[in-house]
Formats: structure tokens, C-alpha cells, sequence
């Protein structure tokens, strides 16, 4: 059994996951087998040979070796006190070590393959806490939806109280709902401002204006240093939607002077997009921007405690609960997510994300570093995004 996806030279998925055991009784999923090519060592030389049905499963600790299927292969196990043998007529075939965890290391290692196998299985987890970290403290019961859309297995009768959504979430009883509601991408964008926040982000902003989709509920943030830069994001967000093959036809705002200008007025003549306002100090006419708002800003606020990082990173935090709330968030069609919706897109991978805050290792560019400096630095795993290719980290 091996958690590394590309050891294989070939690959086929289990048409259901399979439970395996560990030592503590925990039980983590395996998800397909395939063909692993290696090196064994013996007298000193190493031959080539191949495993078949290596099992994957992402969350095992270390490659292992099953001593009962070797068995049933006509292999014979021999062991002492510091090492061990397999041997077949009567020759031995791999030798092991006793390592001091009590475990024999057998003396092989792998060889890559220049072109690995599609291992495209979403990794699964027990737990539904985690899932509910790695989705941005997302409702669970909308967790469970998620996981089931992806067929990822969780425990879910896991009520565990997340400490990170007691200090991150609290609200009034809801106002009542529209009942008129848009039907297409771009029938209404409602647009609200965030800020001054107590603390400038590591880039100098202290607002963000949030654009969010009223069918599909996609979302799009911007972070300004001052007000005054909406018009700015507003032209971009107009193009960005315009490219993705949405016209947008109206927008809804509070009616502040960062969106009410003659600036602001012009850019939605020139697209042919109509305004509208909610009243002055009725917020909640303008709720779905206002509710948008609670919802990125509590996800955002839940990840950075439960990280225990500095409020220095909202924006980072803010980015990276937008950056997920696209992909697994509600919307108006069943079991299918803002992004899906909203670029027209099959389903989206989520199996890249991770729990916000996490360690992880940043590789250091050659350029970077030099002769004997270290090729790795430890960091907080902040976002790794699928568009770009790259994992963000803060250290």
C-alpha cells in the first residue's frame, strides 16, 4: 500500500472505496491498485522487478508491505531479531532491516515512471470536522451535500462542536426572503463594501468590495486601500464577466458614495446596465450583498482562529473562503457549485484543497538559495489554486 500517486506505471480505480485498518483501529479508504516498478537489493546488486495490485490509499503514514498476500504468492517469511528474509525455491529474493518503530524496511526502492498513471480519485477523510476546515467552516449539513456530490466518504454522525465557528459566528434571526430571484448568470449583481478593517493586509488594503452573482452566487473580491477604487474593480469584474459569457444587466448596491458617482454612473451607461439602491439605513434590501458580506468575513474570521494566525492575514483568509465558497457553496441548481454555474463548467476538483494554516514545505527556487542552503522552508498552507498551478504559504 502506497499514498503516492505517482509510483504508478498503471492504474485502476476500485468500483467502490475499500476500508482498511490500521494499527489504532482507525479506518482510512483505499481507492484503486495498480503496478509499481522497483528495485531490489540483493547480495549487494539491484534488479529490476515489479509489484502488482499495490493498493492506493492517500492517508496511510508509510509505504507497506503485506506479509499474508507475499504468502499466498509460495513466498516463505523468515525473521530474527534484526532482519528478515522472503525466499522461494529455496532462494532468497528481499531482505529487510528492523528499523527501531519495531517495523522491517525491506531493501527496495522505487522507480518512477517518466509518465505516471491518471490517479484521479477525490482523497477521502472520517472525518467530517476536517472536511468542514477544509471547506472554510462551511455549514456541515451543506458539507455532507458536497461530499456526497463527490462521492467522498465521512462520518457523519460527527456533531463536534468547531471552536473556530464559536469565535467566528454569531447572527440575528433572518429578515424575510425576496421572492422575485434572477434566473440567469448576470440578471443581478449585488455589490457591497467591506471595511476599514482595524489592520491593514501584508498588501496594504484595508477594504474589499465584493461582486456576487444573485443566480449562481459566484463571487468575485477585490481588496482596495481606499473607496475610492471600486470603479476601478467594477470595470474589471464587467470584463471578467463579459469573457466568462455573462452580460450583466443590473446591479444592486446600498446606494454609498463609492458606488454613486458620476464615475461609476458612466462605466454602467457604456455596458447598458441599469442601478438600482436600497434605501438609506435598510441594509437588508441589499441583503443578499450584505449576508455575502457575514458569510466571507465569518468563514474568513473561523479559519483565521482555528489557525490560531495574526488578523494581519484577512485578506488571505478573506481570498481563500471566496476561493472555496466558489467551488462547493449553494446555488440555485442542486449539485452544482458557483464556478460550475457561473463559467459553465463540469463538475470542479476540490481535491487540492486543504485545511488553512497547515504546515506544509515551500520548495526554494536554485535562484534562491545557495550551495548548502536547505531546498525547503516551512510555512502555513494558505490556498492552493488549480488556475495558476501553485500552492500560497505565509512563513
Amino acid at each position: 500500500m502506497t499514498k503516492h500517486k505517482n509510483y504508478f506505471v498503471d492504474f485502476t480505480q476500485f468500483n467502490s472505496p475499500k476500508l482498511v485498518y490500521v494499527g489504532n483501529s482507525d479506518a482510512i479508504m483505499a481507492y484503486g491498485h495498480g503496478t509499481v516498478n522497483i528495485e531490489i537489493r540483493i547480495n549487494n546488486k539491484w534488479e529490476k522487478h515489479h509489484l502488482t495490485e499495490v493498493w492506493y490509499v492517500p492517508d496511510i503514514s508509510r509505504n507497506l508491505f503485506s506479509i499474508s498476500q507475499i504468502l499466498k504468492k509460495g513466498f516463505k517469511f523468515q525473521a530474527s531479531k534484526d532482519e528478515c528474509s522472503l525466499l522461494r525455491d529455496h532462494r532468497v529474493r528481499m531482505k529487510g532491516v528492523r528499523t527501531a518503530h519495531g517495523l522491517y524496511a525491506l531493501e527496495m526502492r522505487v522507480l518512477h515512471p517518466e509518465i505516471s498513471a491518471e490517479v484521479c480519485v477525490a482523497s477521502a477523510d472520517q472525518s467530517l470536522q476536517l472536511w468542514h476546515e477544509r471547506l472554510c467552516h462551511q455549514n456541515k449539513a451543506h458539507v455532507r451535500d458536497v461530499l456526497r456530490k463527490y462521492q467522498i466518504k465521512s462520518d457523519v454522525k460527527d456533531s463536534k462542536i468547531c471552536d473556530g465557528c464559536c469565535y467566528g459566528k454569531q447572527c440575528r434571526r433572518p429578515f424575510g426572503t425576496r421572492k422575485q430571484r434572477a434566473t440567469t448568470p448576470g440578471d443581478l449583481i449585488n455589490i457591497d463594501v467591506c471595511g476599514p478593517m482595524q489592520q491593514q493586509s501584508l498588501g496594504g488594503a484595508k477594504f474589499y468590495v465584493c461582486f456576487k452573482d444573485d443566480f449562481t452566487k459566484f463571487r468575485r473580491v477585490f481588496f482596495m486601500q481606499s473607496k475610492s477604487e471600486v470603479s476601478k474593480y467594477l470595470k474589471t469584474f464587467l470584463n471578467e464577466a463579459k469573457n466568462a459569457g455573462n452580460m450583466v444587466k443590473e446591479v444592486l448596491s446600498d446606494g454609498g458614495g463609492e458606488v454613486i458617482n458620476s464615475t461609476v454612473k458612466s462605466i454602467l451607461e457604456k455596458f447598458g446596465i441599469s442601478s438600482r439602491m436600497s434605501m438609506p439605513y435598510t441594509p437588508q434590501q441589499n441583503g443578499a450583498a450584505e449576508r455575502e458580506n457575514r458569510t466571507i468575513v465569518e468563514c474568513a474570521r473561523s479559519i483565521i482562529y482555528a489557525a490560531n494566525l495574526p488578523f494581519k492575514l484577512w485578506a488571505e483568509a478573506v481570498n481563500t473562503s471566496v476561493y472555496v465558497l466558489n467551488r462547493t457553496g449553494p446555488t440555485s441548481v442542486k449539485d452544482k457549485s458557483p464556478c460550475e454555474l457561473w463559467f459553465s463548467k463540469e463538475v470542479i476538483s476540490i481535491d487540492h484543497l486543504r485545511v488553512f494554516g497547515t504546515e506544509c514545505f515551500v520548495h526554494v527556487l536554485q535562484q534562491k538559495r545557495r550551495k548548502w542552503d536547505t531546498k525547503r522552508v516551512p510555512m502555513e498552507f494558505l490556498l492552493a489554486t488549480v488556475v495558476k498551478k501553485m500552492v500560497i504559504g505565509y512563513g
